[in-house]
């Protein structure tokens, strides 16, 4: 079962949301001697290969981002993973921006909701920022989903300058 999904900073370092790792300890092995390892895909790159990433921790490391992640504690809710194999050569293009820079851009995004083990990407507008560290978004009206399960850790890609611009770590379901 696919829980989320994560990105490329170079070719040896993958960061995705840590609820989306320790969620994962559902369905993987317990981690062993507090080094976690699981496999992950490159489905736009080369679809289909499986390559391997580890963690390191501590265990009050690993506790502690867990409470974090229960807490909506967003702005602490990210993980770097080492791969353990190089990977295909792209483009690792970050432009981690002020919020007032990125509102009014397009953005595109990459995610793995149920029901869609081939992921679906969706489109729209940054609308600005929401509370402290948090980008509100507008997703297109033509598309059929937007953020939700399945997406976390995603990149957040803006299109008018070329890079990532944030990591997709919630959705705001209606009435919550």
């Amino acid at each position: 079962k696919i829980i989320g999904s994560g990105f490329l900073t170079s070719s040896e370092r993958l960061v995705t949301a840590s609820h989306v790792v320790f969620d994962s300890l559902d369905t993987l092995d317990q981690p062993k001697q507090n080094l976690l390892q699981l496999q992950f895909d490159l489905p736009i790159v080369n679809p289909g290969k499986l390559y391997c990433a580890k963690m390191t921790f501590q265990s009050q490391d690993a506790e502690r981002r867990v409470r974090r992640a229960e807490q909506a504690d967003f702005l602490d809710d990210f993980v770097v993973l080492e791969t353990t194999a190089n990977l295909p050569e792209t483009n690792y293009q970050l432009a981690i921006q002020p919020a007032s820079v990125v509102m009014g851009d397009r953005f595109w995004t990459y995610g793995f909701p149920d029901n869609y083990s081939d992921g679906m990407d969706i489109t729209g507008e940054i609308l600005g920022p929401g509370i402290p560290g948090i980008l509100q978004l507008q997703g297109d009206s033509a598309v059929r989903h937007f953020i939700e399960r399945g997406y976390s850790g995603s990149p957040l890609w803006d299109v008018e300058l070329g890079g990532v611009v944030a990591m997709i770590v919630a959705a705001e379901v209606k009435g919550k």
